[in-house]
């Protein structure tokens, strides 16, 4: 650990950090979307619909937080950073995944249908896209200054304010 530790007076989710998560949040529910529409447009049985769009979800968490561990390195670059919690949980995600899509007591738990191997391309590459786009949002938020982004979130000051007020110092 290079940096101080976080003054005790400064607040835990700063507008940086709200805007980046409504920034990827967003990202997120927008590709969950199209592959739930890609899904029902190639005429997928519910069931299998729903396993793709759990599997998506839980690999996009999964990129979020390989994208979310440093905001001045790439996730790539950190993958080089050895991190043990980090390697046992995303193993136990994908562990307790493909037992839920594989042990059929589990999938008919969850009332999944066992997936294709397109949906499964389909989780993959929407995953890999994912991680793409939250590397490329947190360079772009980067390059601006903190003043001139949050000029053009003015939601966020509005959340802010209704949470408990916005610290106009920092």
């Amino acid at each position: 650990m290079k940096r101080p530790p976080r003054a005790a007076s400064a607040r835990l989710f700063d507008r940086r950090v709200l805007t980046m998560g409504v920034i990827q949040g967003t990202i997120a529910l927008i590709l969950l979307s199209i592959v739930f529409l890609i899904s029902n447009m190639r005429g997928t049985e519910p069931d299998a619909t729903r396993a793709t769009v759990f599997v998506t979800m839980v690999l996009l968490s999964i990129v979020l937080i390989f994208a979310d561990r440093s905001w001045s390195r790439s996730g790539f670059a950190n993958l080089r950073i050895p991190n043990p919690a980090l390697w046992w949980i995303s193993s136990g995600a994908l562990a307790c995944l493909l037992a839920i899509l594989t042990v059929p007591f589990l999938r008919r738990l969850f009332l999944f249908a066992q997936l294709s191997l397109i949906d499964i391309a389909t989780c993959a590459v929407t995953a890999g896209g994912a991680l793409l786009l939250f590397e490329v949002s947190k360079t772009l938020y980067r390059r601006y200054d903190e003043s001139a982004f949050d000029a053009r979130m003015p939601i966020v000051d509005s959340l802010l304010t209704r949470a408990g007020g916005a610290d106009r110092a920092t």
